[in-house]
């Protein structure tokens, strides 16, 4: 084990993308390339041969934490923000999250930290690290969102409807709420395409010039075009008569950052698209909770 303090200094690959986005695929990369996950993952099952990568202690962690906030992991109508308004935060909270990283992380100087429900609790997250000096590199996929529909629709029976709106809500917030801080951003496609290239990109951003993380050919064991069961190019996401202008201008603008990070012009579509879709959940909320089950705020 190695002897080091995980309250001293360490750093947080932290996967950030909506469910049935590849992000147990990127979090298993960046296992192989020398980050620990967790001690305690769920285990694989039929939607996820490969397991997720994913703490089941954090899990349900943040589904009590959800719950605290009037909402769930599939509730598309409450923002980051109008979160933190639902519940005030205390130090038990923190001091809780701390306790579930040393016992998933031990003494880890790299470690990889996913569930996608942290895309909506990010800024808690980041502070908790924070307190704890570990640094943050969040690590963003996004998937076309019809492709994410269908998987979520064979799944759990989800409407495409409610799907690409909880993906809009997931994708939103992660991308606001990492901006201040370094960051790779990652299309789907380029991970199943070019997954070395994808880890290359992820060292490039890591600040730190330990050798603990060390891309190789064995990150390609963890991605397979054979796992890709739903397809949807640009083209039928710009037909379908089902997904609103906000998704599709929203994936493109997240595929324009994907390839220049900085952006202007696709942050301030984001933005307006986070405003509009925000003040329309709060008008719109009665009836969104009625059609797709969301908790009653």
């Amino acid at each position: 084990m190695l002897e080091y303090d995980l309250e001293r200094e360490a750093s947080a690959v932290l996967v950030l993308g909506m469910h049935r986005s590849g992000t147990s695929a990127l979090a298993g990369m960046i296992e192989q390339a020398g980050a620990l996950g967790p001690l305690t993952p769920l285990p694989p099952n039929d939607a996820n041969p490969k397991g997720y990568i994913e703490s089941k202690k954090i899990m349900i962690f943040n589904d009590r934490l959800l719950a605290k906030m009037n909402s769930n992991w599939d509730d598309p109508l409450s923002s980051t923000k109008a979160l933190s308004k639902n519940y005030r935060l205390t130090s038990k909270d923190y001091r809780d999250a701390a306790d579930i990283l040393r016992s998933e992380f031990l003494d880890a100087r790299l470690f990889v930290l996913k569930d996608p429900r942290i895309c909506r609790l990010l800024p808690f997250w980041t502070k908790a690290l924070a307190k704890l000096e570990i640094n943050t590199l969040p690590v963003l996929t996004v998937r076309n969102p019809l492709e994410v529909a269908s998987s979520l629709r064979t799944r759990d029976g989800m409407s495409t409807a409610h799907a690409l709106l909880l993906w809009l809500r997931h994708t939103l917030d992660a991308e606001y709420y990492s901006r201040k801080i370094p960051r790779s951003v990652n299309t789907f496609e380029d991970l199943l395409s070019n997954p070395t290239q994808v880890i290359q990109n992820i060292k490039a951003s890591l600040d730190s010039d330990s050798g603990l993380f060390n891309p190789s050919n064995s990150v390609t064991d963890f991605v397979s075009e054979d796992l890709r069961h739903e397809r949807s190019s640009v083209q039928h996401l710009t037909n379908s008569p089902q997904t609103a202008l906000w998704v599709r201008r929203c994936y493109e603008a997240m595929c324009q950052i994907s390839s220049a990070p900085a952006s202007e012009e696709a942050r301030s579509v984001l933005d307006e698209i986070r405003e509009q879709f925000d003040n329309a959940c709060l008008l719109l909320r009665p009836l969104l909770e009625t059609a797709y089950g969301a908790t009653n705020h």
